[in-house]
């Protein structure tokens, strides 16, 4: 909303179950993989060395989401507009958000490859100690509700 912009890069791997997210908020490099499945989620950043922290996130998300009739073109991709909770959120017919609009962000997806990933990808750094985020960190972490 005041003109600020962040790109993320996000891998989606239907076939192992896996997200990953790499970002640069603020200039410092993040990323974090997470199992669909059960919901666990790996964090690390370069600046935690050999490092990674584990924290639990919700396996399934119930969410209110109803289409709304209105279809748009997001990067030359067709998609149908849906309400979810107090999102707009734009799915292609594969029900990949393409363009999602929530408290006066907007987000979208461009260079979408539809390509197999290397499982790899969904891994933390090799020879990282993954520890589990402790408790007293955990008491203010809030994740954001994606649509996916």
């Amino acid at each position: 909303g005041d003109g600020n912009e962040m790109t993320i890069d996000l891998s989606y791997s239907v076939a192992n179950e896996a997200m990953r997210i790499r970002s640069s908020p603020g200039g410092a490099q993040m990323n974090a993989v997470r199992n669909m499945k059960t919901g666990e989620m790996i964090m690390w950043t370069p600046d935690m060395g050999n490092m990674a922290m584990r924290l639990s996130t919700p396996a399934e998300i119930d969410v209110d989401a109803q289409p709304t009739g209105e279809t748009m073109s997001v990067n030359g991709e067709s998609c149908e507009v849906w309400k979810v909770e107090s999102a707009r959120v734009c799915f292609d017919a594969d029900m990949i958000p393409l363009r999602t609009e929530a408290e006066g962000m907007t987000a979208e997806l461009a260079n979408i490859d539809r390509s197999p990933q290397d499982a790899a990808l969904f891994d933390p750094p090799a020879g990282a100690t993954v520890m589990d985020l402790p408790e007293a960190l955990r008491g203010g972490m809030q994740l954001p509700t994606l649509p996916f």
